[in-house]
């Protein structure tokens, strides 16, 4: 029927969690890796719920990288000041987004190793059904054992996620 508006409204089902972030990007031609490195480091301890690099040719053919934050609203501001005042870029684009993450959690499991029982925080991610579909040892556990018994952190982790997800099962 012409002249006529139909408004639909309703809310997305979704079993997973939704959550509003920001995007930042710029590219970066003329920074040293380990000053990137330093960035990505200060990014993450200082909010960022993620933070990469990634490899581009700028122009004139010169290497360079696409340094990408997500944010959320809340350390936006921070987030745009870390990378203007440690990059010297001189500009920062931003969008807002959305994502859909899986609830996690972090529990402390104790694993033995060598007959030696280590304590190693895993983070656990969850479907909506409740059902385990991650487990990840955390980095700097894992490095403190791998020094400690010379297994490779790399090993580590593969054996610290089936102890853990067995823990899991029994608990």
């Amino acid at each position: 029927v012409p002249n006529i508006l139909r408004l639909i409204y309703g809310e997305q089902q979704t079993h997973y969690i939704q959550e509003d972030v920001y995007v930042l990007e710029t590219n970066i031609d003329d920074v040293q890796g380990e000053v990137l490195g330093h960035v990505i480091e200060k990014l993450i301890e200082n909010g960022a719920k993620d933070a990469c690099a990634i490899p581009i040719t700028c122009k004139k053919s010169r290497p360079g990288y696409i340094l990408k934050v997500i944010s959320d609203c809340e350390n936006l501001n921070s987030m745009v000041d870390i990378i203007f005042r440690e990059t010297g870029t001189l500009g920062i684009r931003s969008t807002k987004t959305s994502r859909f993450i899986v609830p996690r959690e972090f529990k402390t499991v104790t694993v033995q190793i060598n007959g030696v029982d280590f304590s190693v925080k895993v983070k656990i991610a969850r479907d909506f059904r409740g059902r385990v579909v991650r487990v990840k040892p955390e980095y700097e556990d894992l490095k403190k054992i791998s020094s400690l018994t010379g297994i490779p952190v790399r090993e580590l982790s593969s054996m610290i996620e089936e102890k853990a997800k067995g823990y899991l099962k029994t608990s």
